[in-house]
């Protein structure tokens, strides 16, 4: 924390927008880590906007990604919705791969919230599907929202539909 504070400061001295935008969104995610939500949303969308300013819409993805996932948090569904909307637009529109996993499991939480368990199924087995293809692991933080999500869906749907939605996921295209 210490060392991306000391970043971003020195980045805003020196007028070096790219690397004090990375500290911005690094120290938004330690927030996340934290459940500090509008510390979260405030960092991780300021190094979004910057991101956007400088035509990095892979990164301006991933910090809204991450404003979506702390406005869920805080309750804020129907922000939220809007952040990973814009979100899921920047990386259609560059392939962020890698982003657009943060976004499945954003809006399979999401769609959990607003009891819509087939979309949170279909998306958990997009997620699953993507990541594999991927070849990437779960940090503990996704890993515990996932299960949370999954074992509501699990609860709301019964094993065999949920299943159903899980497959049908997997086997959709970007």
């Amino acid at each position: 924390r210490a060392i991306y504070e000391e970043l971003s400061e020195f980045a805003e001295e020196i007028g070096d927008a790219w690397n004090g935008a990375v500290a911005l969104n690094n120290l938004g995610d330690l927030a996340l880590y934290d459940g500090e939500w509008s510390r979260a949303i405030e960092l991780c969308g300021r190094s979004g906007e910057i991101r956007r300013g400088l035509g990095n819409l892979w990164g301006a993805a991933l910090c809204l990604c991450n404003v979506a996932l702390a406005q869920r948090e805080a309750g804020l569904l129907d922000d939220a919705a809007r952040s990973l909307h814009q979100a899921l637009e920047d990386c259609l529109a560059v392939d962020a791969r890698m982003v657009l996993l943060g976004c499945f499991e954003v809006g399979a939480s999401l769609a959990a919230d607003w009891g819509k368990p087939q979309e949170a199924a279909t998306l958990l087995g997009a997620d699953h599907e993507l990541r594999e293809e991927l070849d990437t692991t779960l940090d503990d933080y996704e890993r515990s929202v996932l299960e949370g999500v999954e074992g509501k869906t699990r609860g709301l749907l019964g094993e065999e539909d949920f299943a159903q939605a899980f497959e049908h996921g997997r086997s959709l295209r970007i």
